[in-house]
């Protein structure tokens, strides 16, 4: 049974600033996703020879031209620049945070090694005074993740897959969402976590923090909390589990990815908990444009790789609330930190 003692050591309680402090939230990366089209190429000739009959849930490359090496090259790049405007931030950030899919490849398969090592070379370049924390998504630890994969997570990456930290008197709860979304092959794993939930409520409420932060890949909804099921949310049942037990320890917001599109809600509960969906710092999807299936993968239009649309989520944590801007990696470099008022 796993405990409340995941902790993050380099983030560690303290008193609270009466300026408060801000923090830099950063999405899919996935180093390798637009490059994974170029291996599909065959679906848009299929679909124009049948007249769109044959219509897999792929969403339509917007850069056909680029071979392989040219987009992964590009990839890497918006990895780069979201560093960059990491590093220019002034003033400094708390911590940057990396809610999932870190990488593209899946576990085992052969481009997961080079693409691994791409990501930590990239981001080893965060200043150091600049902790970095990294969440698990489905192409870290699998769409059906093992006890095996997970254990492949903490050894590569030197990090649990749900955790604690606190930053001044703030209080964030990191959690697997894949464990939730499908954790058939991992059974044990997920009924820790829930387990670990029970007892991060009770521990929360006797610690009486000034704020509590949730930071997930997945969201629990993407407009509202009684939305229909999809790919890009949680089941209704463990979503409003979720939300209920955060709701009730104080939990202010909720940030996540997955969704390669900025979306969210507000969770009116005990405490009004806004759900914030951050898009990709690398490739970006659009929704169809009938609007039909945002929730799902049918739902997706196009996907794209362009620094006026991939961006960085810059979170001020203050006095008068969590605010937060999206910023787009065009205008990132130099870069201030959101102001109090920011909200997007």
């Amino acid at each position: 049974m796993q405990t409340p003692g995941r902790r993050h050591g380099a983030l560690t309680r303290g008193p609270a600033s009466s300026d408060g402090f801000t923090f830099v939230q950063l999405a899919d990366p996935q180093l390798g996703m637009m490059a994974s089209f170029k291996e599909i190429w065959w679906v848009d000739t299929v679909r124009t020879i049948t007249c769109q009959l044959f219509d897999p849930p792929i969403p339509v490359d917007t850069s056909p031209a680029l071979p392989f090496e040219d987009i992964y090259a590009l990839e890497v790049q918006h990895s780069e620049r979201a560093v960059d405007a990491i590093n220019g931030l002034s003033p400094t950030p708390a911590f940057a945070v990396v809610c999932g899919d870190l990488v593209h490849a899946y576990p085992g398969h052969d481009l997961n090694p080079q693409q691994i090592a791409d990501f930590k070379r990239i981001f080893s370049r965060v200043r150091p005074e600049v902790p970095l924390v990294c969440l698990c998504g489905n192409h870290d630890i699998g769409d059906r993740p093992t006890p095996t994969a997970i254990a492949m997570w903490r050894d590569e990456y030197q990090t649990e897959d749900y955790f604690t930290f606190w930053v001044q008197d703030t209080k964030f709860v990191v959690l697997n969402t894949q464990l939730w979304k499908d954790g058939s092959d991992a059974v044990e794993s997920a009924e820790a976590q829930n387990e670990w939930m029970r007892a991060l409520v009770e521990e929360t409420q006797r610690e009486h923090p000034s704020r509590v932060i949730t930071l997930s890949h997945i969201p629990p909804f993407i407009e509202t909390a009684d939305e229909p099921d999809g790919y890009f949310n949680l089941e209704t049942t463990i979503r409003k589990r979720l939300l209920s037990q955060l709701s009730s320890i104080g939990c202010d917001a909720w940030f996540c990815g997955h969704y390669h599109r900025n979306a969210g809600g507000v969770y009116d509960g005990e405490r009004p908990l806004e759900v914030v969906i951050s898009s990709a710092v690398g490739a970006t999807l659009t929704n169809k444009t009938d609007g039909s299936d945002i929730r799902g993968l049918k739902g997706m239009n196009t996907v794209g790789l362009d620094m006026k649309t991939s961006g960085i989520r810059l979170v001020n944590v203050g006095p008068r609330g969590v605010t937060h801007e999206w910023r787009t990696l065009d205008r990132c470099v130099p870069c201030e930190a959101a102001g109090p008022g920011a909200s997007q």
